[in-house]
């Protein structure tokens, strides 16, 4: 296997370590989300219930309203609304650092590149869906994951990211600001575990 491979193993390999436990948090925040939603979805439905409903002569709506817990349910989804906002909070954070994470395992993966092949970038191996060469796509995808705060990218990223949203969806259009480091490393490379990245990187390090 190429040196420079070896010499980065464990690096890479934590990396992925650190995305797939992220990950993992990620999908716990989801379910508790939902859950919350769910709950304050449902309070609501039975507040205006109690709004909707017919009353005599001697009891105001708002009377039958608050008789029957409409306050009570409002208060109760809004301390769900508050957790909700925490969890949010918190699924943000820890999308921004598997993003960053990705960033990383495509710098290293771009500097093996640089290191075996200097700027030429080697063709061979093709991306089928976009057209793209492999390691254009990681030089590009670091790229990216580098100056995404500038939004102002050199023609061959915005030529490789064009065929890259065509083939791959809107996750990948530059517009919209973000850091896609990550679709590049799941969606585009498919590298979901150490193993993937390291059978691609062989391939074009060889």
């Amino acid at each position: 296997m190429n040196q420079y491979l070896l010499d980065t193993e464990f690096a890479v390999q934590s990396l992925f370590d650190l995305v797939t436990y992220e990950l993992n948090q990620i999908s716990n925040l989801e379910l508790e989300l939902k859950v919350h939603r769910d709950r304050a979805n449902l309070l609501m439905a039975e507040a205006y219930y109690f709004t909707d409903q017919d009353v005599d002569d001697l009891e105001t709506p708002g009377m039958y309203a608050n008789r029957y817990g409409y306050a009570r349910h409002i208060s109760s989804v809004q301390a769900i609304q508050y957790e909700v906002s925490k969890l949010e909070a918190s699924y943000y954070a820890k999308d921004s650092s598997i993003r960053a994470l990705c960033g990383s395992i495509l710098q290293i993966a771009k500097q093996g590149l640089s290191f075996v092949h200097g700027k030429n970038i080697p063709t061979v191996a093709i991306e089928p869906k976009s057209g793209e060469s492999i390691s254009n796509i990681i030089w590009q995808g670091r790229n990216q994951s580098m100056h995404y705060e500038e939004g102002k990218y050199q023609n061959k990223l915005t030529s490789c990211f064009e065929n890259l949203e065509q083939a791959f969806g809107p996750n990948l259009n530059l517009a919209t600001g973000d850091n896609k480091a990550k679709y590049i490393v799941f969606n585009v490379l498919g590298w979901k575990t150490y193993n993937s990245y390291l059978t691609t990187m062989i391939q074009i390090l060889n």
